[in-house]
């Protein structure tokens, strides 16, 4: 019985000791405070996985995340010299307003950890007058082509349009009507899109080059070329043409997935998370395919968003917020977390993408064509660019002409290029 009570005892004193040990091991790291703008839900709670994932392998530091941290928050907790150690930022955009006000330079971490900044895809590596400020874990290319295999076959359809001449074509193969003449089903909508999506996806498309034409400085939007006129007069007729033909269907934003789940809409560009919820809510069997083409334009008309993060410019744990910025952009654990959740990673190579081709062998042609991608028009942050983009689409929708559209549009757009201090250039 003495022998049972002292094993007993030493089992009781070494849980406790361990216990001790263990909280005090925890008491011991330092905190870092990770800032971001989204929800903690957003693509699945990918952002507390990471965090979790960074935590259980850190014996220095502990990460707390924490939401709410919009371009607002941030410069006003910059105005008081504080903010988050590691910043959450929706785009590089976003990055270039706020810039040096809430961020500091990551050049160093970069070069301490051999982050290979060549590897990563366009725009995924923000730099402010020669200095690094921000970097991605992951990238929305926007846009694969997603579409519903089984009802384009129904349909007689056996691969989706690669082309705008083939879209054109299939598009009027796959109108369906009910009998009182209403739309039920269309192939793809080209402009259910963001208004500034428009220009960015179907631009490089049509061989549109740029929005503007000069640097952080100087130059000026023009917006009143062939190219352009090409795209939305193309554009333009499918607006007219449908638009009154689908009134029925309700009010949506491009990112409702009503449509496609319905089977209203059998093709939409759309981003990568999206094809696992259709595959996921739907019975239908679902697909995606890289972008189209056309003659004279670019070759993968693929933009890019993606979250990106940064270091604070007030942290009082560089080095902590600098080893917390390395996993969540560099570490395999992270980018196999990545891949997981049905996210591209940032840069070419990384396990996100074998991860995400293990899962869904069908990316392997979308991913293939990544590395020729034509990347992101560059617009001077000062300027609202999409809220003139929705004054020309709503000018179109009513019924104007693309080209008056485009003209008052460039003339809207340096007059406040002007008056936001940039140098513009007649």
């Amino acid at each position: 019985m003495r022998q049972f009570r002292r094993q007993h005892l030493a089992l009781v004193l070494f849980v406790v000791m361990a216990l001790t040990f263990s909280t005090a091991a925890m008491a011991q790291k330092t905190t870092i405070s990770f800032g971001v703008p989204w929800g903690l839900d957003v693509f699945n709670g990918v952002l507390l996985e990471l965090v979790d994932a960074y935590n259980a392998q850190s014996d220095k530091y502990r990460v707390e995340i924490d939401t709410g941290w919009g371009p607002d928050k941030l410069l006003t907790a910059a105005a008081g010299g504080t903010g988050p150690d590691v910043v959450g930022v929706d785009n590089p955009d976003t990055v270039r307003t706020l810039g040096e006000a809430v961020l500091r330079p990551i050049d160093v971490m970069i070069d301490r950890y051999g982050i290979d900044r060549g590897r990563f895809l366009p725009d995924s590596v923000t730099q402010l007058r020669g200095q690094t400020y921000s970097i991605k874990m992951f990238v929305d290319p926007n846009f694969p082509l997603i579409y519903n295999e089984t009802l384009l076959q129904e349909s007689g359809i056996g691969q989706p349009p690669a082309t705008i001449s083939e879209l054109d074509e299939v598009n009027s193969k796959l109108t369906r009507r009910s009998n009182d003449g209403l739309v039920q089903q269309l192939g793809m909508l080209p402009w259910n899109l963001g208004d500034d999506h428009l220009f960015f996806t179907w631009g490089p498309t049509f061989g549109a080059a740029s929005i503007w034409e000069g640097d952080e400085n100087s130059g000026r939007f023009k917006l009143a070329t062939d190219e352009w006129h090409e795209t939305f007069d193309w554009i333009a007729e499918y607006v007219h043409r449908l638009l009154p033909e689908i009134g029925h269907w309700g009010d949506r934003r491009w990112y409702h997935l009503d449509w496609l789940i319905d089977g209203n809409v059998l093709m939409a560009y759309h981003v990568s998370p999206t094809l696992a919820r259709l595959k996921e809510n739907t019975p239908y069997t679902w697909k995606v395919a890289p972008p189209l083409t056309n003659p004279g334009g670019s070759a993968a008309p693929i933009w890019f968003g993606g979250f990106t993060f940064g270091v604070g410019k007030f942290t009082n744990v560089e080095e902590g917020a600098y080893d917390f910025l390395r996993f969540l952009t560099w570490d395999e654990r992270a980018s196999e977390i990545i891949g997981r959740t049905g996210l591209i990673g940032a840069y070419q190579g990384s396990v996100a993408h074998q991860v995400l081709l293990e899962n869904n062998p069908e990316w392997s042609d979308f991913l293939a064509v990544l590395p020729l991608a034509s990347g992101n028009y560059y617009r001077p942050p000062q300027v609202n660019f999409a809220a003139e983009a929705t004054a020309f689409m709503n000018s179109v929708r009513e019924g104007g002409t693309v080209a008056d559209g485009l003209f008052e549009m460039e003339r809207r757009l340096n007059i406040l290029a002007e008056e936001a201090g940039l140098q513009v250039v007649r």
